[in-house]
């Protein structure tokens, strides 16, 4: 990223996606991918590095979307990201481990 900052973005995407190859570490390959997104207008050999960016995107699937935790719930109410808590008390069932009733104490 010290490419970057000192004017040579290119020299940084580079960099980035010979650690990603070597590494196998998805976040240096979408380090890269931002970097080419964030400055294609200042790259010589932007077609080049995107085909390349794109096809470790889809070796190491980074592209595919994630689920976040409360996403999916059951009333739709939750956001993501949020967590449904149960606010209400439920007492104890009647019912004993062998599917028998409890008879009150006399």
């Amino acid at each position: 990223m010290a490419l970057s900052l000192k004017g040579d973005p290119q020299g940084t995407v580079q960099q980035l996606l010979e650690a990603g190859e070597r590494t196998g570490n998805a976040k240096l390959i979408e380090s890269a991918h931002q970097v080419l997104q964030r400055h294609s207008e200042r790259m010589d050999s932007y077609p080049a590095l995107q085909e390349r960016v794109e096809a470790l995107r889809a070796l190491y699937r980074t592209t595919a979307p994630i689920t976040r935790l409360g996403e999916h719930t059951s009333s739709g109410q939750t956001p993501p990201g949020g967590v449904s808590l149960s606010a209400g008390y439920k007492p104890p069932s009647p019912e004993s481990l062998t599917g028998t009733t409890a008879q009150p104490a006399a």
